[in-house]
């Protein structure tokens, strides 16, 4: 009997900030700091939303630490986007904000989520993005979990069709030199409700750019069921990536992560040792195909890790990925949610 699926909290990171809050009111020298360098590097504008958005009289789609994610109509073209809303007084640690728009205004793929716009006022930064309405892939694991009483999750074909979207996503960011460090279902979105809906992936807040030959990654950063080894041991390179989706496919395919500690420290171990077993009932039915693609993505020598365009290519996710396409995107009204929410 498998366990149901022991994420952490929806957004928990142990490693890293996207960044930070001020509270205290009177610190405002950030602000100039904030237009400034932001406006050179991403050419945001400058006027009230509502000249361009009208917002919609449903509830917030979201509220956290850094703002609150509303539903806002285009005036003109009466297209319906999400609208992240940060309070400029209360951004203390600019550097990651930047990078994360630097990052975004570059990104166009279809698995992508996409960067619409960004508007800034006297009092806030405003980031328009498309609106997805499907949901998390962490709600649809959890509910496919407990449909099977924590035992086994979703068929293979319908696992490779998840995945192969997310390697086509990683490839191009990868391509782009950019690594997104912190891959985990709450991080990809559905477009809409339908079983077969095209996946976003979304949340750059931790993404940053490969050194490349320039040496390796030293930050910890990320979501400790879906770091790496070489994160903890801060010296990484973009495989980082790579092995965060190994944990997903494992996820995907049997409904709990493969490496699991009673609190962070256990955790880290668990992760450093990586004992990967396929020795549970659940994985008697699964191909020798899957393990083998999950075995390759959690090597504990990264090195060895394939790259995203070479893993969709193996035929685990080459020969089922091609039995299924996203459907075609249409409007709904459930279960919306925003980039950077």
């Amino acid at each position: 009997m498998g366990i149901l699926f022991p994420v952490c909290t929806k957004g928990q990171r142990v490693l890293g900030n996207e960044y930070e809050l001020q509270n205290d009111q009177n610190k405002t020298s950030t602000l100039d700091v904030l237009s400034d360098s932001v406006k050179l590097q991403v050419s945001i504008e400058f006027h009230d939303f509502r000249e361009t958005y009208t917002l919609s009289p449903s509830k917030e789609l979201g509220r956290g630490r850094y703002g609150v994610v509303r539903k806002v109509t285009h005036t003109k073209t009466k297209k319906l986007y999400a609208m992240k809303s940060i309070e400029k007084n209360k951004v203390v640690k600019l550097g990651s904000l930047r990078k994360e728009i630097d990052i975004l205004r570059g990104l166009e793929h279809p698995n992508i989520m996409q960067l619409h716009e960004i508007i800034e006022d006297s009092t806030s930064l405003h980031i328009i993005t498309e609106l997805c309405q499907g949901g998390e892939l962490f709600d649809r694991i959890q509910r496919q979990t407990k449909k099977k009483d924590g035992y086994g999750c979703f068929p293979e074909s319908y696992a490779a069709f998840l995945i192969n979207q997310v390697l086509s996503g990683v490839s191009y960011i990868h391509d782009k030199l950019i690594i997104h460090r912190d891959l985990k279902p709450e991080n990809f979105l559905f477009t809409t409700p339908s079983e077969y809906s095209r996946i976003k992936i979304i949340d750059f807040g931790l993404a940053t750019y490969d050194p490349g030959k320039a040496g390796f990654l030293t930050e910890r950063v990320g979501t400790p069921y879906y770091c790496a080894p070489e994160v903890l041991n801060k010296r990484y390179t973009r495989s980082c990536d790579l092995w965060s989706i190994g944990i997903i496919t494992y996820i995907l395919l049997c409904g709990y992560p493969p490496f699991v500690g009673k609190d962070t420290k256990e955790q880290f171990n668990a992760v450093q040792n990586a004992q990967l077993s396929f020795s549970d009932d659940v994985w008697k039915i699964i191909s020798e195909e899957a393990k083998t693609f999950i075995s390759l993505l959690l090597n504990r020598d990264a090195s060895k890790r394939p790259t995203a365009t070479e893993a969709s290519k193996h035929p685990w996710v080459a020969k089922r990925s091609d039995q299924n396409e996203p459907e075609s995107e249409i409007i709904v009204q459930e279960g919306s949610r925003c980039l950077l929410s």
